[in-house]
């Protein structure tokens, strides 16, 4: 089921969270929060690149596809905006 921007049924945003795997519900509800990867990183005992490959998995979950910097961020601020409201049902505490 592919989500559309910039907006989602709640049937899709519930779909989505649990298409995710515990460590990516738990790296998102950090991002969601405002935290880098690398600061992520340092809470979970990975790699920088590991958060980055967990966060592409979102991404990609999401059906968003990086195509420059630019649109990465924009349709990572577009996601974050529309399933914030959730994520205190979805997403496990921080």
């Amino acid at each position: 089921m592919a989500l559309t921007l910039p907006s989602a049924s709640p049937s899709e945003v519930v779909t989505f969270f649990h298409s995710l795997t515990g460590q990516e519900a738990y790296i998102l509800a950090l991002a969601l929060q405002g935290w880098r990867s690398n600061e992520i990183g340092n809470k979970l005992s990975i790699v920088k690149c590991t958060v980055d490959t967990h966060r592409r998995n979102i991404m990609t979950k999401w059906h968003i596809a990086y195509v420059t910097i630019h649109t990465g961020k924009r349709a990572a601020r577009e996601m974050m905006a529309i399933i914030r409201p959730y994520a205190a049902t979805y997403l496990p505490p921080v």
